[in-house]
């Protein structure tokens, strides 16, 4: 299913109900079927007394939850609130306040606000696991309004470092951006060691 093709009523339409939220989690999480995690057994009793699935290995009674390990683990938030805030997060070009998310997918700033912690943190996470390999190039840039031709730096411009792997054809394949952040606010100068630690 390609959800960057999707419009959001398409998604909407699409996860409107938690059973749908529930096949999409269960096959994402399991594309080849079920897995104990303490065992790796394929077979498990469903559970459905609880508001999500329950799953007990057939083999050594391990009892899972569809949501355990996810950043949604613990949450009491519908799944289908959760999907939309996830396509939401993905699809903003400028980013998602929880004050926002709050009156889009209806739940109280808190609710939204650890929404969006969870997600970046999981983002965060993933992109410290991955790190650069092969052939490297690192530059320096500047991001923001206005531009300011002056050697001091505008309060709305940002330094940024990005790095990037490349292939033998010189293409990009993976791209990792640090915001950095200065004692000195009115520095545009990034100093080598920045660009040594973000090495």
């Amino acid at each position: 299913m390609n959800f960057a093709s999707m419009s959001l009523d398409q998604f909407q339409n699409h996860f409107s109900t938690d059973s749908t939220c529930i096949e999409y989690i269960f096959h994402t999480k399991w594309p080849e079927g079920f897995s104990c995690p303490r065992c790796k057994h394929s077979h498990a009793y469903v559970i459905t007394t609880r508001r999500l699935p329950l799953y007990e290995c057939c083999h050594c009674r391990h009892q899972t939850s569809l949501i355990s390990g996810t950043i949604m683990e613990g949450s009491r938030t519908e799944l289908t609130k959760w999907m939309l805030a996830l396509f939401l997060f993905s699809r903003s070009n400028k980013g998602t306040t929880a004050i926002e998310l709050s009156k889009f997918i209806k739940v109280t700033y808190k609710t939204a606000w650890l929404i969006l912690y969870k997600i970046r943190s999981m983002i965060h996470s993933s992109d410290n696991q991955t790190p650069l390999s092969g052939s490297v190039c690192i530059n320096s840039a500047i991001y923001g309004r206005p531009y300011n031709p002056s050697v001091r730096k505008h309060p709305q411009e940002h330094l940024l470092l990005i790095g990037s792997s490349v292939n033998e054809w010189n293409e990009s394949t993976y791209l990792k951006i640090k915001h950095v952040l200065l004692t000195n606010p009115k520095e545009r100068h990034i100093p080598r060691f920045e660009t040594t630690a973000f090495q």
